[in-house]
């Protein structure tokens, strides 16, 4: 019995434009690779069974989901977790933000060195909530701290993660300005042919970097932007078992299966030169012979609603209550 084959053909092209939006997404912020896994292999990663340490005050949110109308707000935590089960800082925090309804993505990166209130242990860099707390109160964190519910949550080993970079074939990335790499590497301005060894230098370099994390926080977005169009037009089925092996390995979220289905359509729909990008505003400090990120909370509250995460009516109620911390 050989059964239908024009159906068997439309499964087949529905099966491939579904891993392509997944994977898509995964350059996007590894999101969609994490949920490639949950999808096709039949589990999900739960959130650690044990909550943070902090005041209880403030609690991850559980409103909209991926398959719902509302905005969903997704931590994206890259660490480098060098032990099996060691609790890191997060070298890279980005909150994604998606509207289902418009389609809309937006970008927000918040500096490593940001000076912010970790519920339960006092004002601190946000980079060490997660070494305190893991994903639990990294989340808290950012919700305590900018006003707005944080739904999912990603962290990405980037070291071991960006082996798929290897798995699927080098990458262009286009370097914006001429860029010299710890290791004395240079990097000129325009494209750049990677590996996963130069994509990591590349993506960890802020000392000489001319614009410090702004250039970082910057060049890490568009990073991921030039992956996501390359992954999505070059992405086979030959690919995913290969993949599959790297996510396993390397990505934990706690999205579900009917989250990863919604987040690959939005994905496959999305204009990739129309996503938002942004960056936490703010200075540099020395304070007890540390260096911090001093957030300037009334711009902030300006770039989180230019980019649709935070209501504009509510940025001054808002403003007024940071500074009041």
């Amino acid at each position: 019995m050989t059964g239908n084959p024009g159906r068997r053909k439309r499964r087949v092209g529905l099966l491939r434009r579904l891993l392509r939006a997944l994977a898509w997404v995964a350059a996007m912020g590894a999101l969609g690779v994490a949920t490639v896994a949950a999808y096709l292999l039949g589990y999900t990663w739960a959130a650690p069974e044990t909550p943070a340490a902090g005041d209880g005050t403030t609690q991850p949110a559980s409103g909209p989901d991926l398959a719902g109308s509302g905005r969903v707000n997704i931590l994206l935590l890259g660490v480098d977790a060098r032990e099996e089960g060691e609790q890191t800082r997060s070298d890279t925090i980005i909150l994604v933000s998606l509207d289902p309804r418009s389609q809309e993505v937006s970008m927000l990166s918040i500096p490593r060195d940001s000076r912010v209130e970790i519920p339960g242990y006092g004002w601190d860099k946000i980079n060490h909530a997660h070494a305190y707390g893991g994903v639990e109160l990294a989340m808290q964190t950012v919700t305590h701290n900018f006003g707005v519910p944080v739904h999912h949550w990603a962290r990405i080993d980037m070291p071991g993660f960006l082996e798929l970079i290897d798995v699927l074939g080098p990458v262009t990335v286009n370097v914006p300005y001429d860029l010299r790499l710890r290791d004395g590497r240079r990097l000129d301005a325009g494209p750049h042919q990677m590996d996963s060894e130069l994509a990591l230098a590349y993506l960890r370099e802020r000392y000489n970097d001319r614009n410090g994390d702004f250039g970082r926080a910057d060049r890490q977005q568009q990073f991921l932007i030039d992956v996501a169009r390359q992954m999505k037009s070059n992405l086979s089925l030959l690919d995913v078992p290969r993949t599959l092996a790297v996510v396993n390995r390397y990505v934990e979220t706690d999205m579900g299966i009917r989250d990863a289905v919604a987040l690959a359509r939005l994905a496959w729909g999305t204009d990739l030169d129309g996503v938002k990008r942004g960056m936490v505003k703010g200075h540099g400090v020395m304070i007890n012979g540390v260096y911090y990120y001093e957030i300037d909370w009334e711009e902030t509250n300006r770039v989180l609603a230019d980019l649709g995460i935070k209501p504009a009516a509510g940025l001054q109620a808002s403003t007024e209550g940071t500074k009041s911390r």
